[in-house]
């Protein structure tokens, strides 16, 4: 596992998914964001990351239109007790109003993910039926193995509803996450908000999800 702090001070920016999935442990850092991962960058991310390109936290300082993967191991710890989770980070406060988190279950075929949804007790995809939208069971109903829930939190800065954050991680392999930065941190008296040290309490700056 890497330490966020030596991570942030050389940071290697990727051109395409596919080169940061590959890139090796010298280039933990950030790849530009023009929207959040769609499902299949974030499965194929977290897939494929190996354990020394994991962050210890999410790096301090600016982050804009960016992403890390992150452990994520202290909230699976937190799930077992019976605790909310915590995305710690440097931002400042999240909204606790528009914080949620989805979930949403998919079927793996090769490089495909399906979602699917069980209905009395069977995989089903969504198709029309009768010009309705009905949940079909499956032919062939998956293996345990080819089936993944994906979680999804995602929340909004309290002081600037235009800069989101979205945190995924899989049923499977939940002990690393994927944190996105979408936007630009709002300015404070022209000093970027992460560095602004006159929040009304530390405990602004987290999340319990």
């Amino acid at each position: 596992m890497i330490d966020a702090d030596e991570v942030a001070a050389n940071l290697v920016v990727g051109e395409h998914v596919q080169n940061v999935v590959e890139r090796s442990c010298e280039g933990p850092g950030p790849t530009p964001l023009r929207q959040f991962m769609s499902v299949l960058e974030m499965y194929a991310i977290l897939h494929e990351t190996k354990c020394e390109q994991v962050l210890s936290e999410v790096p301090r300082g600016v982050k804009e239109n960016v992403w890390y993967v992150v452990d994520n191991s202290g909230n699976v710890e937190r799930q077992a007790d019976g605790k909310k989770n915590i995305f710690w980070d440097d931002c400042g406060a999240w909204s606790s109003k528009d914080g949620h988190v989805v979930k949403r279950t998919y079927v793996v075929s090769g490089k495909r993910l399906s979602v699917v949804q069980v209905v009395n007790g069977l995989y089903c995809k969504q198709q029309v039926v009768n010009k309705k939208r009905s949940w079909v069971p499956l032919e062939v109903q998956p293996c345990t193995d080819a089936v993944v829930v994906v979680s999804s939190f995602y929340t909004t800065l309290k002081d600037d509803s235009s800069y989101r954050k979205k945190v995924s991680w899989l049923s499977v392999q939940p002990n690393i996450a994927v944190y996105e930065y979408q936007g630009r941190p709002p300015l404070i008296k022209g000093i970027l908000h992460s560095y602004n040290h006159n929040f009304k309490s530390e405990l602004d700056r987290y999340i319990y999800v």
